[in-house]
């Protein structure tokens, strides 16, 4: 995203206006000096969240257990898991927090969610299930491949305790919200995929943290130069490969809190964003 305010260019991350700078060019062209006027004026206003839990201790408390609640009837959990001979606690839950696309690479986060059950069922005595949920809505063909993918690894790993599920699938079914869904998963113990190739900054990654969920995150291009430094509690892979490392890193966080609420707090509050928006508007432009 990209707003132009009074002839200020505010970019959502630092790489974008490297990307429009051949656009700026040809524009200066028409209007020469522009490139200049807004190389001067141009600055990065990252994306914001305000943080969804007060500390961690709300996840270990009866703080949105209705919602808990509400979450295993209507989507039917606990007749699916009986049905299995399971029980909730047997259950290891992933966070799918982005809309249906194939740059999501929602097929790898597939992959490394079987082989870490996989691993996580050799390792933990009480693993018996893994139930995996992409919460957005689709935007392209690929909902139809992942169906058949997750199909194809449930044969190659000999398993029927695999469970995918689509949130937009019970939209009507629901009242639950897009945003809900890190907090329940988070209280849940579980944690979140979030494999994107492309992002312009990364809300819902946000909104992930600031839920308390621990993401495994490939590193695209902004979050290796604007989010990384941050240093974030996450499992970061620089390419689309399976590690033992990253696995194990990843069953290694599931055993313990990993706290990332204090980073949010002092750097991505809303009231930053708006700060910034402020100040682009009234302040005294550079030309006349």
């Amino acid at each position: 995203m990209t707003l132009i305010l009074r002839e200020k260019v505010s970019n959502i991350n630092s790489l974008q206006f490297k990307e429009a700078e051949k656009y700026l060019l040809k524009l200066d062209k028409i209007k020469p000096g522009y490139f200049d006027l807004m190389h001067k004026n141009h600055t990065v206003m990252y994306n914001t969240t305000e943080t969804f839990i007060d500390s961690y201790d709300d996840l270990e408390s009866d703080k949105f257990s209705d919602r808990i609640e509400k979450f295993l009837e209507d989507f039917k959990i606990r007749e699916l898991l009986k049905e299995k001979h399971l029980n909730l606690s047997q259950v290891l839950f992933c966070l799918q927090h982005t809309r249906i696309v194939d740059r999501k690479r929602i097929d790898f986060a597939l992959r490394y969610s079987f082989e870490l059950f996989k691993q996580k069922v050799k390792t933990g005595k009480h693993t018996k299930a893994f139930y995996f949920l992409v919460s957005g809505h689709r935007l392209d063909r690929s909902k139809g491949k992942i169906i058949r993918l997750h199909k194809k690894l449930c044969k190659e790993y000999n398993t029927d305790k695999f469970f995918l599920v689509f949130a937009e699938d019970l939209d009507k079914k629901t009242d639950i919200k897009f945003e809900e869904y890190p907090i329940i998963f988070a209280k849940l113990r579980g944690f979140a995929t979030y494999f994107s190739e492309i992002e312009g900054f990364g809300n819902n990654l946000l909104e992930v943290l600031a839920s308390g969920l621990i993401p495994v995150v490939y590193t695209y291009p902004v979050f290796v130069n604007d989010i990384a430094k941050q240093k974030f509690k996450v499992i970061a892979l620089d390419k689309f490969e399976i590690e033992q490392e990253a696995i194990d890193k990843t069953i290694d966080i599931l055993r313990k809190d990993r706290k990332n609420l204090k980073i949010l707090r002092r750097k991505f509050p809303h009231k930053i964003i708006a700060f910034k928006l402020k100040r682009a508007i009234i302040r005294r432009r550079l030309h006349k």
